[in-house]
């Protein structure tokens, strides 16, 4: 059961988005429904006022902007050992050499062997931004880019 017992409505896929898309479709998409929502935090999460009165109305809507608009399935869906060396080979190549430059530390990548053992055995992901600020993070570029995930 969805909400006080109620099934979750059926809802039409609009159409997949990207994460960086993701602020600016749910706020677009929240409107249409009469609730004004901000995007925050570079575009990855929503913020939004409304009485108590609207909370259902708001979760609704809610439910059914997710629905519409949801990420695509790479963004989900477990890693592969190709798209494990890809990753490794972007923060190792580059989003760590961008950070050292910006002015800010990390600590050793681990050898790819260890990258993927670590992912496929545990369900650990060694990122960069585990040791870096926000800000440093977004100096370099923010979000990983698509190319990694698609392989192109």
């Amino acid at each position: 059961m969805w909400l006080h017992g109620k099934a979750a409505p059926d809802v039409q896929v609009v159409r997949e988005i990207n994460p960086d898309e993701y602020g600016g479709v749910m706020v677009e998409c929240l409107t249409e429904f009469g609730f004004e929502a901000r995007s925050e935090d570079g575009g990855r999460s929503l913020g939004a006022e409304y009485p108590s009165e609207q909370e259902d109305a708001y979760r609704l809507a809610a439910y059914t902007c997710e629905a519409r608009y949801p990420l695509k399935p790479i963004y989900y869906q477990p890693y592969d050992e190709a798209l494990l060396s890809r990753l490794h080979a972007f923060f190792v190549d580059e989003q760590i050499p961008c950070l050292h430059q910006a002015g800010y530390s990390t600590i050793e990548a681990p050898s790819l062997k260890t990258f993927v053992e670590k992912y496929t055995q545990q369900g650990y992901l060694w990122t960069p931004s585990r040791e870096a600020s926000p800000e440093a993070i977004e100096a370099c570029g923010g979000e990983l880019p698509m190319e990694i995930f698609t392989g192109r």
